[in-house]
């Protein structure tokens, strides 16, 4: 990766819009405790990383997942902008949904159920669950 960070989610993803299939990174923190909004992909076929747009909001120890071909990331904690020299003075668990659509992270305005950080998701194969 071009950006060091830690506690950041990544996924396989192939992009609908041809432009990479990889490993996709989201977020995380820096090592000076700064939250990020990048994202970059492993492409396979150039062998390199590359960053994509950055996510609406910065986050970190969150979910990233492809939901219904769409790279979706969820959760986390978010980041609380402040004034005095950058210093982060609070964090907090977020409910918000972000897609990545025609280039660009954009707010899916859906929200989880309850806020979560430090989670665990599973994708899984079309069709492999039934709800009724």
């Amino acid at each position: 990766m071009s950006t060091d960070k830690y506690d950041h989610a990544c996924a396989y993803v192939m992009l609908s819009d041809g432009s990479g299939e990889g490993i996709l990174t989201t977020g995380g923190a820096s090592f000076t405790n700064e939250y990020l909004a990048v994202t970059e992909i492993f492409d396979w076929d150039r062998q390199e990383w590359r960053q994509l747009g950055d996510l609406y909001a910065p986050r970190n120890s969150h979910g990233l997942g492809v939901i219904e071909g769409v790279p979706t990331a969820f959760g986390g904690y978010d980041f609380i902008p402040t004034h005095d020299g950058g210093s982060i003075v609070g964090r907090a668990a977020t409910d918000i949904i972000e897609e990545y659509s025609g280039g660009a992270w954009v707010d899916s305005r859906l929200r989880m159920s309850k806020a979560r950080l430090y989670f665990a998701q599973v994708d899984l194969p079309p069709n492999a669950v039934s709800c009724k």
